[in-house]
């Protein structure tokens, strides 16, 4: 098989690359079906997002997630005008309607609630904090620290912020009242003030006062939008205490807090006041307050704090000790801004974000990781790389190959999302998403080569890159793997399933540098040398082919570009009788043109196909020569072999020793024996003469003289080597 001059010359990187390149436009074309389910797949994401977005839509659309409406004029059974408003709704409706006016609330602090106020513990050990007793029937007063560098000071500020009296509560304008008293709540702040959750919890208004009265507790008729609410009002009393410094403070209202303790109990201060360098002619205050109740987690939006009236007590406080008692800066209400209509409204791709779409980008990483991964398992590039691909063309084109489908991949699912609508894609700069996505998918390839030489199995390194998915906290997309397995397996198989037998070695044939014409005959040679030239056995795909059929593709593989030595390594191996002569007889053919180096098991193969072969036992080549000389060496014996009752096995054995003395028993099983005879002492008609006679006086079931095999030169030559390692 001559393929040109040019095949004794390495090929060069482009003819390499392009050879790899050319081979795997080939590949795609053959696997539309694959390619075209992972072009649909980010189409499917899309379309899937778009579905459950119509489908909560729909159940957002729903009356009982809207304004509440009443009808205030009917026509038998027809509705002919509606009215709608928060007077109409529920709590879980009323921020769907539309506010022009927002209700006034009163200015609140937050409260700790009473069994959670700070008392005198084993953790807590400060002297003028009350006993636990008071937790008992709800009687804890609620503490505020104060500090400063002029003590007189601030004693003076901290008396004037919490009044002695509970100023008049007037029917008629109930919240104002309670504006122009110290009030507030325990309940947990909302997001917005166009409902004051201290109103509507269940749970009583405080009015601090620096000592409570008996009988302080009573009720008001709190009227909201039309709606009239009893709500309950309690005394409770205000604690002062004065700290040297601040990190007295912060030490204190690090304690209360429940993380501080093992027993993991609460100690809440309300709130605490440095006054730091402030005096008649200066004002210049620091507060600490709780933000547990702004629930800042990170992922929901942060609750409202209830700061302002504590920084107006402190003020108004100021303002007394400088202009006397009936000075202050009246506080009337807390109010959000108007607000139209908003009906609920949940954008799944935008509430998924970047994580989402992140998410589905990650789906491609499985493919370069676990393909690499393979190919080193398998020891398949090593195969590439005996036929003459570098490292430089395979690298560039596998690089190149995974970027391609990562590119189609994510342009897809830009267009699908952009063309479906998903806000996600319409509402962000696409030069941007660009960028983003360029660098995300050549990042992801470049971890993939560098984690593939981290693994051996193909499965550790699969499982572990859907962990990493996983990770992201969706679950991970199955079908997808599904669509591109073929990809990730198929690809990189020695003989790729989807590519004909031609094809194979078209590719294997520009590796040897061959163009052309030269290339064309070349292929042509080598399948008419293997028998897969005629009735169209050339252009189909391998995958069709019977296991001889891909063993004599493979050996045409190795031998074209005639290379001036092949190894091959039991090439017959699990093929039936007529197959495996159909090869061999491939091989002897190409034999006399080159140098094959064959390992085998199979001394019929070594007879058949060698001209010369060595023995090797235990890693050391023991002997070496064509089957003649060995067999002439370490054989020099027929092996006579006879088979009869058990009765008659010493006759055999006495016949034997009769004619030839010098026989070695080397074989006894149930009637059959062996011997071997030196061939110097045997002359076959007396062997046959022997054996008719023995004949007349026991019955011989069979019986055979053999030369030595090179089964049996194994057998010895193995035998020997193993008793000179024991001696040794």
């Amino acid at each position: 098989m001559e393929n040109g001059n040019t095949a004794n010359e390495p090929a060069s990187f482009w003819t390499q690359a392009n050879a790899l390149l050319r081979k795997n436009l080939t590949f795609q074309k053959r696997n539309v079906k694959t390619n075209v389910g992972l072009i649909l797949s980010p189409f499917i994401l899309c379309l899937l997002l778009v579905l459950l977005q119509r489908l909560l839509e729909y159940q957002l659309d729903k009356a009982e997630n809207k304004c509440g409406c009443v009808c205030v004029r009917r026509q038998g059974d027809t509705c002919l005008e509606e009215e709608c408003g928060i007077e109409h709704s529920d709590l879980d409706q009323f921020a769907t309607c539309p506010i022009p006016s927002p209700p006034e609330w009163p200015p609140l602090l937050q409260v700790p609630a009473p069994q959670y106020r700070a008392v005198r513990t084993d953790y807590f050990p400060f002297s003028d904090f009350p006993n636990t007793s008071c937790r008992k029937n709800g009687s804890c007063p609620v503490t505020m620290l104060f500090t400063g560098t002029n003590q007189s000071f601030g004693e003076i500020i901290s008396r004037n912020m919490i009044p002695s009296t509970l100023s008049t509560i007037y029917s008629s304008d109930i919240m104002a009242s309670l504006a122009s008293n110290v009030v507030g709540s325990e309940s947990e702040p909302g997001n917005t003030n166009f409902l004051e959750p201290a109103f509507f919890s269940d749970l009583p208004i405080y009015y601090l006062q620096n000592q409570c009265t008996q009988n302080s507790t009573f009720s008001v008729s709190v009227q909201m939008s039309g709606i009239s609410k009893q709500q309950e009002v309690i005394c409770a009393q205000g604690l002062r205490l004065w700290r040297n410094s601040s990190s007295e403070v912060n030490n204190e209202l690090y304690k209360g807090y429940w993380r501080s303790n093992i027993e993991r109990q609460i100690n809440e201060i309300a709130a605490g006041y440095d006054f730091l360098n402030s005096n008649g002619s200066i004002f210049n205050v620091s507060i600490w307050y709780n933000s547990t109740y702004k629930k800042d987690t990170g992922f929901n939006p942060i609750a409202l704090a209830r700061i302002p009236r504590s920084v107006n007590l402190v003020s108004n406080a100021y303002l007394q000790f400088l202009l006397g008692p009936g000075t202050k800066m009246f506080f009337e209400f807390v109010k959000e801004m108007p607000k139209p209509e908003t009906p609920i409204k949940l954008d799944l791709a935008s509430l998924l974000g970047g994580v989402f779409f992140t998410w589905v980008i990650l789906q491609l990483f499985p493919i370069p990781l676990t393909s690499l991964v393979y190919e080193k398992q398998q020891k398949l590039r090593i195969m590439m790389k005996m036929h003459g691909l570098d490292d430089g063309p395979y690298w560039m084109i596998s690089y190149g190959y995974f970027l391609a489908i990562s590119i189609v991949y994510m342009l897809c699912f830009v267009i699908f999302g952009s063309v479906i609508g998903l806000n996600f894609f319409t509402m962000n700069d696409y030069s941007i998403q660009s960028v983003f996505y360029f660098i995300y998918i050549n990042l992801q390839i470049s971890l993939a080569f560098l984690l593939a030489s981290l693994f051996s199995n193909v499965k550790t390194a699969t499982v572990l890159a859907y962990i990493g998915m996983f990770g992201t906290g969706l679950l991970a997309d199955f079908p997808f793997h599904f669509f591109v397995q073929d990809t990730l397996y198929v690809f990189f198989i020695l003989l790729w399933e989807s590519l004909t037998g031609r094809e194979h070695l078209l590719f294997y044939g520009r590796l040897k540098n061959l163009k052309g014409s030269a290339l064309t005959q070349a292929v042509e040679e080598s399948l008419k040398s293997v028998n897969l030239f005629h009735g169209g056995v050339a252009d189909k795909q391998a995958g069709k082919y019977s296991g001889g059929m891909k063993r004599r593709l493979s050996v045409a593989i190795s031998l074209i570009g005639d290379p001036k030595v092949v190894y091959m390594d039991e090439p017959s191996t699990g093929l039936d009788p007529a197959s495996r002569k159909n090869l061999w007889n491939v091989v002897k053919r190409a034999k006399q043109d080159r140098a094959i180096i064959l390992t085998t098991h199979s001394m019929e193969e070594a007879e058949v196909l060698c001209d010369r072969l060595g023995i090797f036992v235990d890693g050391g080549l023991q002997c070496i020569g064509n089957p003649k000389e060995l067999k002439a060496r370490y054989g020099g014996t027929y092996v006579f072999t006879m088979t009869t009752s058990i009765d008659h096995e010493n006759d055999v054995e006495n016949l034997v020793r009769q004619l030839f003395p010098n026989a070695n028993k080397i074989y006894h099983i149930s009637g059959t024996q062996k011997f071997e005879l030196p061939k110097d002492e045997v002359k076959i008609a007396n062997v046959f003469q022997a054996v008719e006679t023995a004949k007349r006086s026991f019955t011989v079931s069979a019986w055979g003289l053999a030369d030595t095999t090179l089964e049996d030169v194994f057998i010895k030559v193995a035998r020997g080597a193993q008793a000179f390692n024991t001696l040794s």
